[in-house]
Order: structure tokens, then C-alpha cells, then sequence
């Protein structure tokens, strides 16, 4: 039998594979590395993309700032780290608050605001900002500060918030004037996600009113909260001087 030549033995691998199988082998893995290289150059680019635009927010907001006469922040803005013992609708009232000269963009269509509020975050918050921020880059959506509040809300809320917040208007009592239950009662009622019936906030309302303003209010039976609220008020002032 005459003996292999150098070209067959070069045409069997190392485990005797057939060099046309392992020019398949070898076109695979060369695929799936450039496929890797491609996802992760597109990861960094969404990261420095995401960066600019924060970036490009915080110039704005100071910008804003210098343009109203150069005023500065005493304190720095309320941060957010998704711990169990903070209140995140507290961060949202402190954050809208903190930032209420900048109205404009943070009520805007556009990503600025969430963009900026994102540097306040921690980074388990911040990692729900990107799973947040990458759909909506995808489908073409701005990162509204409104949607980002409602995608927040969903893991770090407690899961009975809605009924929670229904006793705390039930069992909420004027101890003051008019004016502070009445801030107090709005606050509440703000934080909802879940529509309640005009009805039933004439209910929670009349229900924690003093005595005597909750039985006028019952008399004159009022169809929106609104109409509730300014009954309350004047009947207050009338009789208690608010």
C-alpha cells in the first residue's frame, strides 16, 4: 500500500477531523466572535450615547440656571438608591421640587429631565433607568420623566401601595385649618395610579373633615371633589376662620 503524502496528512485535524470540517468549524467560531465584537460595540455605544445625553441635560439645566440670574443650590439634589426604607414618592415630590425652576423640561417631551435625574440615582436604580432607556431608544420613544416615574413605581413601590393608600385617606383627620387638610388630603390622593371615582374622594374627604363641615358638606351633597373642597373652605372660614 503505497504511503499517505504530506497533503493527506494535513488534511485530517489533530482528532482526525477532515480539513473540510474544521474550515467549517474554524468559519463558526470566526462568525460568532465578530457577532460578539458587533453586540458588544453596540452596548458601549448605547452607554457613551446614554452618557452624552446626560451630559448634554446637566449643560442645559445650568445653563437655565445662569440665565436666571446665576443662582446657586445650597444642598445637593435628593438622591435615590431603591433601598427598602426609603420612600420613593418622597424622592419624586423632593426631586420635583428641588429641580422647580426647571419646569419646562422636566414636563417637556423630550429625555433631558430623566436624563439628568438619572446622575441621582444608585446603581440599582440606575440599571432600571437602562432597562428603561433601551426600549424606548429602540422604538423611537422619548425617556419622558412621566413614563420614567411609572416604570419606577412597578418594583419599588410595596405591592399592597394602592390599598395602603386608600386606608391612609380613610383614616386621614383635619387637626388643623382647611388649607393644611386640605394639602394633606391632595398629596395623598396624587399618588394614586389606579383612578377613584369623584364619589369616592367626596367620601375620604367628607369623612375626615371636622364635625361640623363634614355634616354641611352631607347637606349640600356635593358631585365632584372640587365642589367638596370649596364648600369645606368656605363654610371653614365662615365659621372657624379657616
Amino acid at each position: 500500500m503505497p504511503s499517505a503524502s504530506i497533503a493527506d496528512a494535513h488534511a485530517f485535524s489533530v482528532q482526525g477531523v477532515p480539513a473540510a470540517d474544521t474550515s467549517m468549524f474554524q468559519q463558526l467560531f470566526a462568525m460568532m466572535a465578530q457577532q460578539n465584537q458587533t453586540f458588544q460595540s453596540a452596548i458601549q455605544a448605547q452607554m457613551q450615547q446614554t452618557q452624552m445625553q446626560m451630559q448634554q441635560a446637566q449643560a442645559q439645566f445650568e445653563q437655565l440656571m445662569l440665565q436666571q440670574g446665576g443662582r446657586h443650590r445650597k444642598k445637593e439634589p435628593p438622591s435615590y438608591e431603591g433601598k427598602i426604607d426609603e420612600d420613593l414618592e418622597l424622592w419624586i415630590f423632593d426631586t420635583e421640587e428641588y429641580y422647580a425652576s426647571n419646569c419646562a423640561i422636566m414636563i417637556a417631551d423630550s429625555s433631558d429631565f430623566a436624563a439628568m435625574v438619572s446622575r441621582n440615582l444608585g446603581t440599582t436604580v440606575l440599571n432600571r433607568y437602562r432597562t428603561f432607556s433601551a426600549p424606548c431608544e429602540t422604538e423611537g420613544r422619548h425617556k419622558t420623566w412621566s413614563l420614567f416615574k411609572h416604570h419606577l413605581r412597578a418594583p419599588f413601590r410595596p405591592r399592597d401601595f394602592e390599598y395602603n393608600l386608600r386606608e391612609c385617606l380613610f383614616e386621614l383627620k383635619q387637626s388643623g385649618t382647611i388649607h393644611d387638610y386640605v394639602s394633606k388630603f391632595q398629596d395623598l390622593l396624587s399618588q394614586t395610579e389606579i383612578p377613584i371615582s369623584e364619589l369616592e374622594k367626596r367620601f375620604y374627604f367628607q369623612h375626615g373633615l371636622r364635625t361640623e363641615t363634614s355634616v354641611k358638606i352631607k347637606e349640600e351633597s356635593p358631585v365632584t371633589l372640587a365642589a367638596a373642597v370649596e364648600q369645606a373652605t368656605n363654610f371653614e372660614f365662615a365659621h372657624f376662620d379657616g
